[in-house]
């Protein structure tokens, strides 16, 4: 794995791991589930900080994150600081 996509996968799980396992929306992942990780170390899906940027939002802006199906692959809901909640695309 190269350096940046090192950092990269670091600086999704730093921020993702904000949201609490608890009350996560039916077939999501936190930042700490192990497959979400290996979802992201394998490429299946970008990283939070990739997501964020292709969305034009600022990681100082998420509240909390996790992955969860839907759109046929998988989305980031994004809750905002803000209090909006926005599904971000993760592929």
């Amino acid at each position: 794995m190269k350096r940046g996509s090192i950092f990269a996968a670091l600086l999704f799980l730093a921020a993702w791991s904000l949201s609490s396992s608890t009350g996560l929306a039916q077939g999501c992942m936190s930042g700490r589930d192990p497959q979400a990780r290996a979802l992201v170390e394998q490429g299946q899906v970008a990283s939070l900080a990739v997501a964020l940027n292709s969305a034009n939002l600022d990681h100082n802006q998420v509240a909390s994150a996790e992955l969860c199906p839907g759109g046929g692959g998988y989305v980031y809901r994004v809750r905002l600081r803000s209090g909006d909640t926005r599904d971000v695309p993760a592929s």
